[in-house]
């Protein structure tokens, strides 16, 4: 791990919630611990600590961008079957050819564990203040394991194995080997378990954005995690804890092109753009008309969808360059003026999530209510899946069709259900190795902390 993560300092922003400015505040970071005293004397500079670390989760910090801004959905866009470079047919990601040495891979290993450090040290500073509220550091406390929890989600499920770091001791951190992923599961329900405990239960603390975790994102992000580990009566309960919410969550069905909104009923957690004012992937994946595109969808993508499903028409653009008609996602359809905020949870995967787990308990019933509200709104007949097998194909397909260019979730879950392989390697042929479905551990990393051990298939 580089030791990079653990001498940086701590870049926190405070929110104009309302406008588009943003202050800047930079605390230098001690040996071994944020200073409480200095970041959390007062609830201004407390908060102004949670905003920085939702800041820096999307919009990254000092001038840059993190990897999480646009990389996390254009990347595994590329090592499945929803997108593909146009302009260079040497993409390591569509071609499976990822080396040690790549700096995109580096930069997600690195944005996460600094992620991870400045949670920790929110989580060390709010317990040890002697001067904000015991409600105030029940809040940020909680979001902190959120956000945590996010982390250590997509670092064990791009890397497999890696360490555990839940303290700000840099003689800890420098050299800790490789945790099981068993065990960072068993932290992540913890972490996540927790922030549901105890907070919000509504959006107060944003003003009424969906900008900032609360009660009910815990909720959905642990009914996630559940999913991934096979824990289908958890799985089932924590997404019901979030869909039972009528007041707060609803599946957009009258017009689905209004999904991505900022103020949709769908959207569960959201990251405020106010830096540019619009999610960073649509400069990536909007086209322009006579322009060479980068990126665009796969044929196996736009083949994907169901005669009469709508969401092509509703989600998915083209453009002509040169002759050729290429497609691409249009789910978010604003270029700029704050009209729609990264969605990162939204109320159709809970409806996918349960529909599985229900499925795998065997209650097929309840298994097609569920996946037929997706399948209805999209314009198509419900399920005729009658069994788990059955369930298990229409699932991957409706999620597809449903959450394609969101957060990797295609990429993911091909990789959780075990059916990389075979969907994989008739598109990819010999590009594709069973190996493929990690990353490899950053050489930079390994190079600093020696404990740690390559994935296989990489030198």
């Amino acid at each position: 791990m580089k030791k990079s993560i653990y001498t940086l300092i701590i870049t926190l922003f405070v929110f104009a919630w309302n406008t588009s400015c943003k202050k800047l505040i930079t605390v230098p970071l001690p040996n071994n611990k944020l200073v409480s005293s200095t970041v959390f004397i007062d609830s201004a500079t407390a908060q102004s600590a949670i905003n920085g670390l939702y800041s820096k989760l999307y919009n990254g910090f000092m001038g840059g961008t993190s990897y999480y801004s646009y990389n996390i959905t254009l990347h595994p866009a590329r090592l499945a079957d929803e997108l593909y470079s146009i302009s260079s047919s040497a993409d390591y990601f569509y071609n499976n050819s990822l080396l040690s040495s790549n700096n995109e891979i580096e930069s997600m290993w690195n944005d996460s564990y600094s992620m991870i450090f400045n949670a920790n040290s929110i989580i060390e500073g709010a317990q040890n203040s002697t001067t904000i509220s015991a409600g105030l550091k029940k809040q940020l406390t909680g979001e902190a394991k959120f956000i945590r929890g996010v982390m250590y989600f997509y670092l064990v499920n791009y890397f497999g194995d890696v360490p555990l770091v839940t303290v700000t001791d840099l003689n800890t951190n420098r050299k800790m080997p490789r945790t099981p992923m068993s065990d960072i599961y068993t932290q992540m329900v913890a972490d996540l378990s927790e922030a549901e405990r105890t907070l919000a239960a509504d959006y107060s603390w944003s003003q009424g954005n969906r900008t900032r975790a609360n009660k009910w994102a815990a909720s959905a992000m642990l009914s996630r995690v559940y999913l991934y580990m096979g824990k289908y009566p958890e799985a089932e309960r924590e997404a019901t804890n979030v869909i039972s919410q009528s007041g707060l969550y609803r599946v957009v069905t009258d017009d689905i092109s209004k999904a991505f909104l900022k103020d949709s009923p769908e959207t569960i957690l959201s990251f405020y753009t106010n830096a540019n004012g619009y999610p960073y992937e649509t400069s990536y994946t909007q086209l322009r008309e006579n322009i060479l595109p980068n990126f665009a969808l796969t044929d196996a993508l736009m083949h994907s969808f169901e005669t009469g499903d709508i969401r092509p028409l509703k989600w998915i653009s083209s453009i002509n360059y040169s002759g050729t008609r290429y497609s691409y996602p249009s789910k978010y359809k604003s270029t700029g003026n704050d009209e729609e905020y990264q969605v990162f949870l939204r109320l159709s995967e809970l409806m996918l999530i349960r529909s599985e787990a229900r499925a795998y308990q065997n209650n097929f019933s309840g298994a097609k209510l569920d996946l037929d509200v997706i399948r209805n709104k999209a314009g198509l007949d419900g399920t005729t899946a009658t069994d788990l097998a059955s369930f298990k194909i229409s699932l991957e397909h409706e999620r597809q069709t449903e959450l394609f260019l969101e957060w990797g979730d295609r990429w993911l879950n091909l990789k959780r259900t075990a059916r990389a392989d075979a969907v994989l390697k008739p598109i990819k042929g010999p590009a594709w190795q069973s190996t493929d479905v990690l990353y490899p551990i950053p050489l930079s990393s390994i190079n600093t902390n020696t404990t740690l051990k390559q994935n296989l298939g990489y030198n």
